[in-house]
């Protein structure tokens, strides 16, 4: 079969991202315009703490079913097949041989992704589902908040003043 293939060029702003995170950020904004490879890099990064992580979870959110397609191209793209990770179409979620798992969910049911074996919640396009989800962004928090080391990605364009922002500095 054809093989598929995201063509990507690391620009300045993101070589910090590419280069590994602190382990003590709670909160990691990619706010970039379009087609600027926010989803991308944050997937990498979920990817990266997913295989370091044994028995963690990991969510993606999206907008919907039909908005998760971009963040698990992204991933399909970065997991080699030697890895032996499993796709479990049923659940939505990606299950590494050492038990962790990457697992995609709408903005709706975020509160599926809640526990203590959580490790990250990347909220993909969050933009988009802000103003329909006001609490989207506080939910998250709830679901980490039992979790070690928990980290929420968001990757975003924003426009206007973004809500998540206003959260965070109030």
């Amino acid at each position: 079969p054809d093989l598929e293939y995201i063509e990507w060029t690391v620009q300045a702003q993101q070589v910090e991202l590419l280069l590994g995170l602190p382990p003590d950020a709670l909160f990691v904004a990619i706010l970039a315009g379009r087609q600027a490879g926010k989803t991308y890099i944050a997937v990498a990064n979920i990817v990266a703490d997913a295989v370091r992580s044994p028995g963690r979870e990991f969510g993606i959110v999206s907008l919907d079913f039909k908005a998760s397609r971009d963040p698990e191209k992204a991933l399909a793209a970065l997991i080699d097949p030697r890895w032996g990770v499993r796709r479990n179409k049923t659940d939505r979620a990606w299950v590494f041989p050492h038990g962790a798992q990457i697992i995609f969910r709408s903005v709706e049911a975020i509160n599926s992704l809640r526990g203590p074996s959580l490790k990250a919640v990347l909220l993909d396009e969050a933009a988009a589902y802000m103003a329909r989800t006001e609490d989207a962004f506080l939910t998250t928090v709830g679901c980490g908040a039992a979790a070690k080391n928990f980290r929420i990605f968001l990757a975003t364009t924003p426009k206007r003043e973004n809500a998540f922002i206003r959260k965070i500095d109030a």
